[in-house]
């Protein structure tokens, strides 16, 4: 499963404008890049993306399921986000951006009846990045 997020500045179309450009054929102008994962994770080829200008991929985040990225099954319920940071040729590189666990696996961590603590923290990490 891979999900790939909007940009802030990208808007969506709506039905009217869809009408409108009903001739054109966006699809053929479009060139596909190939997102390869972190080295961390075998730099392996995860998605492809179309797109019709480089620099529209260029911050764009890639959520994928951390069993595909691992090839472990017991990963399933963790879900990576990365953000694509260069280009090189059709190949867009990514870099590690956050992780979250899936609602459903974190309530059979929780035991009934006892209260939970949410924590969000920005830590830094051994190469700068963070």
């Amino acid at each position: 499963m891979v999900e790939i997020m909007q940009q802030p500045g990208e808007t969506k179309k709506t039905e009217s404008a869809s009408k409108s450009k009903a001739g054109k054929d966006t699809w053929s102008k479009k060139s596909w890049y190939s997102v390869s994962s972190p080295e961390v994770f075998g730099a392996d080829v995860i998605a492809e993306i179309p797109t019709m200008k480089e620099a529209s991929l260029i911050g764009r985040i890639v959520k994928v399921s951390l069993s595909d990225l691992t090839k472990n099954f017991k990963h399933m319920h963790t879900t990576v986000s990365l953000r694509i940071t260069n280009l090189d040729g059709k190949k867009a590189k990514t870099e590690y951006h956050g992780q979250e666990i899936l609602k459903d696996a974190l309530a059979r961590l929780i035991r009934r009846w006892s209260s939970r603590v949410d924590s969000n923290q920005n830590i830094q990490l051994k190469d700068k990045k963070m």
